[in-house]
């Protein structure tokens, strides 16, 4: 990434792959949600 460029609170990777899941694979908000939460070992009852 360019020194110039926008930080956010997400990093440029963990956007690119959500970009690619959203787009490629067609997921809903809610199952790229539960992906996340699995993938990062989140129970969702903890949210």
């Amino acid at each position: 990434m360019p020194d110039d460029a926008p930080s956010g609170q997400l990093d440029p990777r963990l956007l690119s792959h959500l970009a690619v899941i959203s787009s490629q694979y067609h997921l809903s908000i809610r199952k790229r949600q539960h992906l996340f939460m699995d993938q990062c070992g989140i129970n969702s009852a903890e949210r």
